[in-house]
């Protein structure tokens, strides 16, 4: 009688392929959001990655959507990723991060520092999310939908200099805890 001998190797994943992504601007490994020494420097990095079922855990800073002076630059994260702010950048779970301690800020001061003129038109742009969408423990300031020219009255240009959330084609549910939104503009 002959017997097989079949060896199952079990290795750890995450359900549904989800992942957890984390951003540090004060890392200074290697750059692949896979500890907090590897962190991603800057957020933008993660969120082109991300994908829906994921995690991005955002260690305290100031993160801007663009070096460069494009005011049409956001923060754009796919329908269903969840983004949280306010770690200090050791943790391991959650339950361990202090946003109010860890201020988080997403900033639309992408041009000459302080002068709003020169902002992003939206810090955060959601686009159709749904009701897996979260963002939490951010701070989102210094938006500046101040355009003038001809655009529709909704336009991303004119309106949510802070969050604009689309819509306008479809549903959109996220959700929004622990985040402070101030010093944006409108027109």
């Amino acid at each position: 009688m002959k017997y097989f001998i079949f060896l199952l190797i079990v290795t750890p994943f995450l359900v549904n392929g989800q992942s957890r992504l984390l951003v540090n601007t004060a890392a200074t490994g290697a750059n692949t959001g896979a500890n907090w020494t590897d962190a991603f420097t800057d957020l933008q990095s993660a969120l082109q990655i991300a994908l829906s079922g994921d995690e991005v855990w955002v260690a305290q800073g100031i993160y801007i959507a663009t070096n460069l002076t494009d005011r049409t630059v956001s923060f754009e994260p796919k329908s269903g990723v969840k983004i949280y702010g306010g770690f200090a950048g050791t943790e391991t779970s959650l339950e361990q991060r202090n946003w109010q301690l860890n201020p988080t800020i997403l900033s639309g001061d992408i041009g000459t520092p302080g002068d709003s003129l020169d902002n992003s038109y939206n810090v955060l742009y959601l686009y159709h999310p749904d009701s897996t969408t979260l963002i939490d423990g951010l701070i989102i300031r210094e938006g500046n939908a101040d355009y003038f020219g001809a655009a529709p009255s909704r336009d991303r240009k004119k309106c949510g200099g802070g969050v604009y959330i689309d819509g306008q084609d479809g549903e959109a549910y996220p959700n929004l805890k622990n985040c402070i939104i101030d010093h944006n503009t409108a027109r």
